[in-house]
């Protein structure tokens, strides 16, 4: 299959099918491969090939993607080339040197242009480019005998003459307008002059207009400096406001103040304040009190909740720790609990105190005994 003459860089795409021994299409199998020959040699290469085999999911149907712009050398134009299976089998049965197709690069007769040099060209108006070109040629001819007089194009003998005159005028004038020095300063056609200036660079005229509406009369000097003085006083200011460490105190601001903390008070506590806050600590405190004012409590409703704490609430034992010199009621009860309750082992040397576990020292003490004086020294953490 001759797929047709390419430009050397260009890329083809072709499609071929492999069929087994029933004539059925078949997928090309056993790592399959695809290598191309370079005109009537033993020179092949798998440079810029693409194999997709089943193609789009299609059994027997396969796609090769030759990209010689990937190797100059090999794809190089004034060739043949062949497309050929160097590895493969169909149905358990080798393919290998079966030719899928062949084209050439710029190896066959002048095609039509296209593509973007025919895109930049354009389709000539005559017969071909050549003939536009006489056509151009005959009417650059015509303009130059019809420019040979000066007419209204000037009063020097030729269009170049004056072309020259206009060139030493510019010249006087000089870049940005650096030779208009003897311009009057009035009389004469002074809105011509001023409409001169106005197209001068580097000659400033009120502004006006859309723009001036828009800027607007500047409060200082112009509004650069108006600039220059929002820039000092931001700077001043400084980035999120860290600038702002001398502001007075508004009076104004303390009603502000006062409404947001009375708005805080009298939104109800939720079931579930958070920990640690201030709601939290309140709730506790009214969870604790009886129902009713504190100037109704009883001797005996202050002798109930302490009987309760003595007697219904329940403490954890004291954990492994140096005993805190100063501490609480409770873990002070909590040490003696521990030290009557809990398992002693006491050596020549040191008394350990175990957990309620029995099994890790919790708390020892260094013992000295001189036959005359047993000295116990302070109980420490363990173990």
């Amino acid at each position: 299959m001759y797929l047709g003459d390419f430009n050397a860089g260009d890329t083809i795409d072709l499609k071929f099918t492999t069929v087994g021994t029933t004539g059925a299409p078949t997928t090309l199998a056993g790592t399959p491969a695809i290598s191309v020959y370079k005109s009537n040699s033993v020179t092949q290469s798998t440079a810029g090939i693409t194999l997709t085999v089943d193609f789009d999911s299609i059994t027997g149907m396969h796609h090769v993607q030759i990209t010689t712009a990937t190797d100059a050398t090999f794809y190089a134009g004034s060739n043949d080339f062949q497309i050929v299976i160097t590895t493969g089998t169909v149905g358990g049965t080798s393919v290998i040197g079966y030719v899928v197709g062949a084209f050439s690069l710029s190896n066959r007769a002048v095609k039509p242009q296209t593509g973007d040099s025919f895109a930049r060209l354009g389709a000539p108006a005559g017969a071909s480019i050549a003939a536009d070109l006489v056509t151009i040629d005959n009417l650059v001819d015509d303009l130059e005998s019809r420019l040979g007089t000066p007419s209204n194009l000037g009063t020097g003998a030729t269009v170049a003459a004056n072309l020259v005159d206009i060139e030493a005028q510019t010249d006087d004038i000089g870049i940005a307008g650096a030779g208009l020095t003897a311009i009057p300063a009035g009389g004469g056609d002074s809105t011509g002059v001023t409409t001169l200036l106005t197209r001068i660079p580097g000659v400033v005229q009120a502004q006006t207009g859309d723009s001036f509406a828009r800027l607007g009369t500047p409060a200082g000097a112009s509004v650069s400096a108006d600039i220059a003085a929002i820039e000092a006083q931001t700077d001043d200011i400084g980035a999120a406001g860290a600038g702002l460490t001398a502001v007075p105190w508004n009076a104004a601001w303390d009603a502000e103040i006062q409404s947001e903390v009375a708005d805080a008070l009298d939104v109800a506590i939720p079931a579930t304040p958070t920990a640690n806050s201030i709601n939290e600590r309140i709730k506790a405190i009214d969870d604790k009190l009886p129902t009713g004012n504190l100037s109704d409590l009883t001797v005996a409703q202050v002798n109930t909740e302490v009987l309760d704490v003595l007697n219904v609430d329940t403490f954890a034992e004291p954990g492994q720790e140096d005993p805190p010199a100063t501490t609480t009621l409770v873990k002070k009860i909590g040490y003696i609990y521990k030290f009557l309750r809990n398992k002693i082992v006491q050596s020549s040397t040191t008394s350990e105190v175990y957990n309620d576990a029995g099994t890790v020292v919790d708390q020892k003490s260094a013992v000295s005994d001189t036959g005359l004086v047993l000295t116990r020294g302070k109980f420490l953490t363990g173990p």
